[in-house]
């Protein structure tokens, strides 16, 4: 090789390096930062590049405490594949089909309390306080009918197949 192509191959092996090394290097952005109390902490650069104080945002003001009746049907808890939704106009889905041996969690967002029954599905009525849930494994095929026994027209109905 000549001294003018080995010259020409080392400056392309530079240029190589370096612009891998550009792509390759780290972003200098900064991501937010979480606190352990559920408020997001980020920090922005001002014009002159100097930074503002750090910014906190509250969780929404809807979301329930996490109260110990909570924490523990968490810990209870093996998962679920479906959730079902009481509102105040009703269940959120009202028809589900689902295999045997799906867990179905049902959640009441309603205001108020929610006396969950079945037509044999479950062994007897539960009663599931607002901001509260309730989970059931369907075991067995078949089509299972449930309702609000406080609000007869709120009715949903689980097919499992």
């Amino acid at each position: 090789m000549s001294g003018k192509s080995l010259l020409i191959t080392i400056l392309i092996l530079i240029v190589a390096g370096v612009a891998i090394g550009l792509y390759a290097r780290p972003s200098q952005q900064q991501l937010p930062q979480l606190s352990s109390s559920t408020t997001t902490q980020t920090q922005q650069q001002g014009s002159a590049g100097t930074q503002t104080p750090p910014t906190q945002t509250q969780p929404p003001a809807n979301l329930p405490p996490l109260t110990a009746t909570i924490k523990a049907q968490l810990a209870a808890s093996s998962g679920f594949s479906v959730l079902v939704s009481y509102t105040k106009t009703g269940f959120e889905p009202s028809d589900t089909s689902v295999a045997e041996g799906t867990t179905i969690r049902f959640t009441n967002n309603s205001g108020s309390s929610l006396q969950l029954c079945g037509d044999g599905t479950f062994s007897s009525c539960k009663t599931i306080a607002d901001k509260n849930f309730w989970e059931y494994t369907f075991t067995t095929a078949g089509t299972f009918n449930y309702k609000d026994a406080d609000s007869t027209a709120h009715t949903g109905v689980v097919r499992v197949k």
